[in-house]
């Protein structure tokens, strides 16, 4: 018996190319799940407020199994059983692409406050870029995947000799947890080659200087965690478990023997 609970949501960036890009909001604008890119140029004029982000592709499961055996000799002396259980949990959040403006020459005018979470402004000339707004907050994204299995159980074995004499064995199966997690980070960058203007100084909270210009290790993909070498550790820990409850079982026959012969 097995029961099992999951979630998913994977996002897509819309990818918009032209050889030179003007944009104009009249109002606030929101950019996510998207990549920007002018060959020559990108023109951005915002008249309220700026939103830059991007987004988590999020996974989450937990399964839980229940498996009981037992069996009996055909002569009805000798009986076994096992119950066992097992839990998995797994969870993934990650920023599959980011969001993102590129191009050769980027001027963005933004009137309000620009807000950047995990998004990158790339300019590829070495001149004439510009990311003037009234003011500046930026965020980085925690990425993280993490994997935890656990399973445990007890087996049961009896004999019966000749003279209805019982020996039982019970034998504890308690495996050792699986687990594994790797973590990463997006993080809000803007090239070196675009200067930044606050135009609402005294509104400014965040310091500039903090903003990372490292738009080339701003982003990797962070893949899912490779289960399969881990089940493959589980299993191997669960066989020699289960050899070690069938060991118990042969010495709690052989004991029974043993007692039947003296007597």
């Amino acid at each position: 018996m097995s029961q099992s609970r999951e979630s998913s949501t994977t996002y897509n960036n819309s990818h918009l190319n032209a050889n030179t890009m003007v944009i104009n909001a009249r109002g606030d604008a929101t950019i996510e799940r998207a990549t920007l890119h002018g060959t020559e140029e990108v023109n951005l004029e915002v008249a309220g407020d700026l939103v830059m982000a991007s987004l988590q592709d999020r996974e989450k499961s937990k399964t839980l199994g229940l498996n009981a055996d037992m069996g009996v000799g055909n002569d009805h002396s000798v009986s076994n059983g096992s119950l066992n259980a097992d839990s998995t949990k797994k969870n993934y959040r990650a920023v599959n692409e980011q969001t993102a403006i590129t191009g050769g020459t980027i001027n963005v005018n933004v009137q309000g406050n620009s807000h950047l979470v995990g998004a990158k402004i790339d300019a590829q000339n070495e001149e004439g870029s510009s990311f003037s707004t009234g003011t500046l907050t930026t965020e980085d994204i925690s990425n993280r995947a993490d994997y935890l299995s656990m399973s445990g159980g007890v087996g049961y074995s009896a004999t019966e000799d000749k003279e209805n004499n019982v020996a039982q064995g019970v034998t504890p199966n308690v495996g050792m947890p699986t687990q594994a997690d790797k973590s990463s980070t997006t993080k809000t960058a803007i090239s070196q080659n675009i200067q930044i203007n606050i135009t609402d100084k005294e509104n400014q909270t965040q310091d500039i200087n903090t903003i990372s210009r490292d738009t080339e290790s701003a982003h990797y993909q962070m893949t899912e965690i490779n289960t399969e070498i881990l089940d493959i550790r589980k299993n191997l820990a669960s066989e020699v478990s289960q050899a070690g409850f069938e060991v118990v079982g042969d010495i709690a026959m052989a004991q029974a023997e043993g007692n039947s012969d003296e007597a």
